[in-house]
Formats: C-alpha cells, sequence, structure tokens
C-alpha cells in the first residue's frame, strides 16, 4: 500500500498536478505522522518508517531555497530523533476508552 501510494505521488507530479517538493513534502509529512502515531500497530509504524527514506531523498533533490533547506533539515531531524514508543493497547487497563 505504502509504495502504491509513494507511485501515485509521483505520477500527480508527472502530469504536471503537484510541484515535486509538495509531493515529496506531503508523503515524508505523512508516513513521519503516521510512524510517531501510538493509537496504530507498531508493525504498521515501522512500515512507515522503512519507506520514509524514499521521499526523504526526493526532497533532497528537491530543496534549493534556504527556505526548504531548513524544512529538509527539520523533518530529517524529526524522522532520524523518532521515539518509537510500543502502541497504546485499546483493550487494556491503562485503555484511553475503557
Amino acid at each position: 500500500m505504502i509504495p502504491h501510494h509513494l507511485t501515485e505521488g509521483l505520477a500527480l507530479v508527472r502530469w504536471a498536478r503537484l510541484s515535486a517538493w509538495d509531493a515529496a513534502w506531503r508523503s515524508t509529512e505523512l508516513l513521519a505522522c503516521t510512524a510517531a502515531d501510538r493509537a496504530l500497530p507498531i508493525h504498521w509504524r515501522h512500515l512507515c518508517l522503512d519507506h520514509v527514506h524514499q521521499p526523504l531523498a526526493q526532497l533532497a533533490c528537491c530543496a534549493r531555497s534556504p527556505q526548504q533547506q531548513a524544512r529538509l533539515a527539520a523533518i530529517r531531524w524529526r524522522v532520524a530523533t523518532l521515539d518509537l514508543l510500543p502502541s497504546i493497547s485499546l483493550d487494556g487497563p491503562d485503555s484511553p476508552i475503557a
């Protein structure tokens, strides 16, 4: 599913519906946010981290302005320092919905 999403983002770039920077940024942001979401199963979060290198590499190629360079550095830091805490249990004794 993740490779398909990344491929669709590249298709939007080819069809000039989205800039290469925007497509890579949105994919990177989505994967980073999903990896950090403790409500999701840990295996899904790991898959997101396994694939985030692809849009990050695309961002590195597209980052031309100082603002883009700064945003790239910030998201790289965020991904590199992401603490994969265990997922929360929705049916355990410390469940937020119990």
